[in-house]
């Protein structure tokens, strides 16, 4: 089964009791950790995909290691333990943090430049996008120099390519495609 899919069902349980007992941010806080640390740490990622660990062993050790977070983020990550569903966790706190984000109106952009970009410029782009989305913005910014200059803008699953690297891609192609006579 697909994972994305399974994992919403235990994000829609998770969402739903959190808002009943008024710990979204709680919540998302650990969503947030969990999938940092997934997505950093490589001993957890083998800890989850163990085939010969029994799912007790696992979840012991996984409480073990974060003992910090909310008991209502604990016990669902139990349940995904004893369903033998630990592959799908990091779906889980990815699907909560943008369902989270959603529920409050807040978009997450990413913004990507080739140099570092100023505070001012930084501003009136957050500015301009929160007019536009009429939502919070929260903005996080990249540096790829392989962009040669121009910038890369995503907001959820949107991209816009207006960088000099993309522009001399297509440039290419239409060379490419005419023929000399």
């Amino acid at each position: 089964m697909n994972e994305a899919l399974v994992a919403g069902r235990y994000t829609k349980a998770l969402f739903n009791l959190a808002q009943q007992q008024n710990v979204l941010e709680q919540v998302k806080k650990d969503m947030e950790y969990l999938y940092e640390v997934y997505r950093t740490v490589k001993p957890f990622q083998v800890l989850l995909e163990n085939p010969v660990l029994k799912p007790t062993q696992k979840f012991q050790l996984f409480k073990d290691a974060f003992s910090q977070i909310n008991p209502l983020t604990l016990s669902t990550v139990e349940l995904i333990f004893k369903n033998r569903r630990e592959e799908i966790l990091p779906f889980v706190a990815m699907d909560y943090i943008e369902k989270y984000y959603s529920t409050k109106n807040i978009a997450k952009v990413v913004v990507k430049t080739a140099t570092p970009i100023s505070s001012t410029t930084l501003q009136k782009i957050e500015k301009f996008l929160s007019d536009q989305l009429r939502n919070e913005i929260i903005i996080n910014t990249e540096e790829d120099p392989s962009l040669l200059g121009g910038f890369v803008l995503r907001i959820s699953d949107k991209e816009v390519d207006a960088s000099v690297r993309r522009r001399l891609k297509i440039l290419e192609q239409k060379l490419i495609q005419t023929q000399i006579k």
